[in-house]
């Protein structure tokens, strides 16, 4: 590399001999004149008419509906990676012969294990209990008295024995 020689702040070759660093200023004005000089010509050229043109398409002319992303779109790729394990998903195709009409068929069969492990035995022991539960609903306001005055010498009785 050459040595700086006259002014070292207004030079461009390297600061130092075993470094790639130039000097900061020297850039900063560079890209600042660079970007003024193109933001002058873009300005002083550039048509000042309203262009108007069609929505992007996402690559497809006619936006149908069945075209679009849907939830099973934005869910296939974590089903096609965890399906088989955790989901035991079956895919079930029923393509039809070659020369027939009729459409081709994909019908997905899932099977959540956490649904199936956790909140399915939660939910019927919920439901089982409503269903018993639901006879409170029906009471007497005499049937409903004696069930708070039991209820408050349970709990009375609850208390002196744990005291």
């Amino acid at each position: 590399m050459p040595a700086q020689a006259g002014q070292p702040w207004l030079s461009i070759v390297p600061i130092a001999e075993g470094r790639s660093s130039y000097n900061g200023l020297l850039v900063m004005v560079f890209i600042t004149a660079t970007a003024s000089l193109a933001v002058y010509v873009i300005h002083r050229f550039a048509s000042r008419a309203l262009r108007r043109g069609p929505a992007w398409g996402c690559g497809f002319s006619d936006a149908t509906p069945a075209a679009q992303y849907s939830g099973v779109s934005f869910a296939q790729p974590i089903r096609r990676v965890f399906g088989t394990l955790l989901f035991h998903a079956r895919d079930h195709v029923a393509m039809p012969p070659p020369g027939d009409i009729r459409p081709a068929r994909l019908r997905i069969e899932l099977h959540d294990l956490v649904w199936s492990g956790i909140y399915a035995p939660i939910a019927d022991a919920v439901g089982f209990l409503s269903t018993r539960l639901n006879r409170l609903q029906f009471l007497t306001i005499r049937q409903y008295l004696s069930l708070v005055f039991a209820t408050l010498v349970t709990l009375l009785l609850v208390l002196a024995i744990w005291s």
